[in-house]
Formats: structure tokens, C-alpha cells, sequence
């Protein structure tokens, strides 16, 4: 089972754990950042949760006033 179109983001609170689980196909992929596939055996199940140390996706935190301060 697959997808044929986009679908919208899947929302839940940040204490939910949330599982996959593949038990028959000939061919599974995960995709965790929407670049990098990589293959799995089935049976499988996938869980994802949210860790203790958060990671920073986008660079460092941007103060509006320091920056409004650059351009004068």
C-alpha cells in the first residue's frame, strides 16, 4: 500500500509515540528527512518518539533587535 499523492502532515502531541508496522511487501523504504530511502526487511515495525535533547534543524536562534541593530 502506497500513497499515489501527497498527503498532509501527520499532527500529534509531543508525548505520543507513534508505529508502523510493514508485515508483507516485497519492498519497503523509510524516508526520514524526505532525501535519504533506506530499505528494510519485513516483517518490520518503525517507532518514533520524541527524544530528550532536542536537535537543531535551522541555524542559530536569531534575535530580531540584534539583527535590526546590524543594518543601522
Amino acid at each position: 500500500m502506497c500513497g499515489v499523492e501527497g498527503m498532509p502532515p501527520l499532527v500529534v502531541d509531543g508525548d505520543c509515540e507513534v508505529t508502523v508496522a510493514v508485515d508483507d511487501a516485497d519492498h519497503t523504504v523509510v524516508v526520514s528527512d524526505g532525501r535519504r530511502p533506506h530499505e528494510i526487511e519485513t516483517p518490520a515495525e518503525i517507532t518514533v518518539s520524541r527524544a530528550e535533547t532536542p536537535v537543531r534543524l535551522v541555524g542559530p536562534v536569531a534575535d530580531f533587535f540584534a539583527a535590526l541593530d546590524k543594518l543601522s
